[in-house]
């Protein structure tokens, strides 16, 4: 009975190791890589309607592969850039490297871009979409301080949440990235953009 157990555990680990190594690798397409506008060393500086200020550090980019959660069929693939940034309910404490952007070559076969819009005091949840879902987003024309930005999404909260420091929306150029995000009665905007 033993032996028959153990050749059991040797048939499965076989098969786990074909269905690991023979995975599919989805790979995301490089003309997706310009909607991601940034090096990965910038640094962002905004200033609220309040007059305070804050800062996002990116720390670089990064690729690399994940087995996919859905039986082994693929392998996904990610790219992300890192960033150091405030905790949103802790004036004094820095998130350190976290995800600001990503992409993702899912197992769906769709690629899809989160933004983690994090900013002292305020945070948006549920950035996650497919290439074609953000590229539909039409595009605004906003101005911030003396400068005009023609190339903006507006991305609106699905839902309210019930969190005093939860944004009811962001703002992303195509061009520059992240400008800001709004809560009830606290606006945050880029005033700054540049590599040290």
């Amino acid at each position: 009975m033993a032996h028959m157990e153990k050749t059991y555990y040797i048939i499965l680990t076989l098969i786990i190791s074909i269905m690991l190594f023979s995975c599919k690798t989805h790979r995301i397409d490089k003309r997706y890589f310009n909607r991601v506008p940034y090096v990965g060393n910038e640094i962002l500086v905004f200033k609220s309607s309040e007059n305070d200020k804050d800062t996002i550090f990116l720390k670089g980019t990064e690729t690399f592969k994940m087995v996919s959660h859905y039986l082994f069929v693929g392998n996904e693939q990610f790219y992300r850039i890192n960033c150091d940034c405030a905790d949103p309910y802790s004036p004094t404490r820095i998130f350190k490297d976290q995800p600001f952007v990503s992409l993702n070559a899912a197992v769906d076969g769709k690629t899809y871009i989160s933004i983690r819009a994090i900013l002292r005091n305020a945070y948006f949840r549920g950035a996650h979409f497919t290439i074609e879902e953000f590229d539909d987003i039409p595009l605004k024309t906003i101005k911030i301080e003396n400068k005009v930005y023609t190339d903006v999404k507006i991305v609106e909260a699905k839902k309210r949440q019930n969190d005093q420091n939860f944004a009811l929306r962001f703002y992303w150029s195509v061009s520059e990235g992240f400008l800001g995000l709004d809560k009830e009665n606290l606006e945050w905007r880029l005033t700054e953009k540049y590599v040290p």
